[in-house]
């Protein structure tokens, strides 16, 4: 691993450094470490998204399939619901980016 030797400095407003401080609290991160992985979109709350966006298109598909390839109702209900949960987990998952 490569030894951190680059410093950057940043002026931020006081609300900006609060906030900032607030955010890397809320993840279990120092200030730098959560600043380096939102620099370099290393935030585990970033793959997240990504990861529930591609499930979502995923299911968007399937959805698709279900409703023009004469699936069953219970098929139909099935994938609905697990659409669901997955908009569920996106959801909390931007309120939790906040």
């Amino acid at each position: 691993m490569d030894r951190r030797t680059h410093t950057l400095r940043v002026r931020v407003t006081g609300d900006e450094h609060r906030a900032i401080q607030a955010a890397a609290q809320a993840a279990g991160l120092s200030v730098s470490e959560w600043l380096r992985r939102v620099g370099a979109e290393l935030d585990p709350r970033i793959a997240a998204l990504r990861e529930l966006r591609g499930e979502l298109g995923r299911q968007g598909g399937l959805l698709k399939l279900a409703i023009g390839g004469g699936r069953s109702v219970s098929e139909l209900r099935d994938a609905l619901a697990a659409h669901s949960r997955v908009v569920a987990a996106v959801d909390e998952a931007l309120r939790d980016a906040r």
